[in-house]
């Protein structure tokens, strides 16, 4: 059975800090529901690897997939999003905070790869910065510059600096320019790299889309990082986490509007479970788990995805969908005869992978 998928309205920014419960369940293998494990996989071209870690410490399974040496194959480069701005400063500034930080760096400069601190903003409760909230610190020029110095305090702690904060409306574009601008400033020589909305048009197709200027940043970034993931999260309508067409159109575009620095595309390693049509994000082996659970069959969508649906005790209607090695090395595969080979692969929260992704990535590189 097939599931054709509508491409649907895509947000920004990704969803932060969805790991959760990974279920060890050997037993409840993809290939035991029929879904094409065996099937022969194309070779895929092997690109600058990079992927994202939320915090400034490592959780357990995170730690798990490192030691896996087929990761360094496919990875060079490790994004903590850590640190945070917000009103007055960046944090972690605490004696333990800094230590974690050093001890996260060191730990995964041992295991061969860059670091890169990603900016996230955040209050002291570790929410999130409202838009309205962001945009208001970015627009005062006291804060924008006090915010960008204590940020740029962090790049000699790591291999580089990545914008990586929350969305913001369109109007905040200049502010978030300036921000930009007024970090490559302090970091002389070591421009920093940033995080940018999935537009895949032009005006934006996306309520927040236009809140980074790629033109006005000429000369000022070092790569950029297309968010090319929660496809289907915002109009109520499951579906995909990402999807392969959407991914080369927001790739074009983003070339087309800065033609300095390279670019990446996103893949998530994180499935999402709608709950009447609300989402949250979970992992692979938690999504596995749930349907063994449940004793549902999972189902291949025509584009690799995997999916499976339920009701729940509560009488919600419950919708999962996920990727496996399957469709992620399908979904690159399709994608190197339509992307440039020097597009890079951001691979979003390590640790919600499929187990055996990165010994098999590493097998189909060519």
């Amino acid at each position: 059975m097939s599931i054709d998928i509508i491409p649907r309205s895509k947000r920004w920014p990704p969803a932060p800090d969805f790991l959760g419960p990974l279920v060890g369940l050997s037993m409840a293998l993809c290939g035991l529901w029929g879904c094409g494990g065996d099937t022969q996989l194309a070779p895929i071209q092997k690109r600058s690897g990079a992927l994202v870690i939320e915090g400034c410490a490592l959780e357990k399974n995170q730690q798990q997939s490192l030691e896996d040496d087929a990761l360094r194959s496919v990875i060079s480069t490790a994004i903590l999003l850590c640190p945070t701005i917000h009103e007055g400063g960046a944090l972690p500034r605490d004696g333990d905070g800094l230590q974690t930080l050093s001890s996260t760096v060191s730990y995964l400069r041992g295991r061969g790869l860059r670091v890169e601190l990603g900016i996230t903003a955040r209050d002291d409760s570790g929410s999130e910065l409202s838009p309205t909230r962001l945009a208001a610190l970015l627009r005062n020029p006291l804060q924008r510059d006090l915010t960008a110095t204590a940020a740029a305090q962090f790049d000699a702690r790591a291999d580089g600096l990545v914008v990586a904060l929350p969305g913001l409306p369109e109007s905040s574009a200049s502010d978030v320019t300036a921000w930009v601008q007024a970090l490559a400033a302090w970091t002389p020589g070591r421009k920093p790299s940033i995080f940018v909305p999935p537009s895949s048009t032009e005006p934006s197709d996306l309520p927040q889309g236009s809140s980074v200027n790629l033109r006005a940043l000429s000369g000022s970034i070092r790569q950029i990082y297309a968010m090319t993931v929660d496809y289907s999260c915002c109009e109520g309508t499951p579906g995909p986490t990402t999807d392969a067409e959407w991914t080369a159109q927001v790739l074009a575009l983003a070339r087309k509007q800065n033609r300095d620095a390279p670019v990446f595309m996103t893949q998530p390693l994180y499935g999402v479970q709608f709950v009447d049509g609300v989402g949250q994000p979970l992992s692979y082996l938690a999504a596995v788990g749930l349907a063994s659970a449940q004793h549902i069959q999972v189902l291949r969508s025509d584009a690799g995805s995997l999916t499976y649906s339920f009701v729940d005790a509560k009488n919600r209607r419950n919708e999962v969908w996920f990727d496996d090695v399957r469709s992620i090395a399908g979904r690159l595969a399709w994608l190197d005869s339509r992307v440039a080979a020097d597009v890079g692969v951001l691979y979003y929260s390590l640790g919600g992978e499929d187990p055996k992704l990165w010994s098999t990535l590493q097998g189909l590189l060519k």
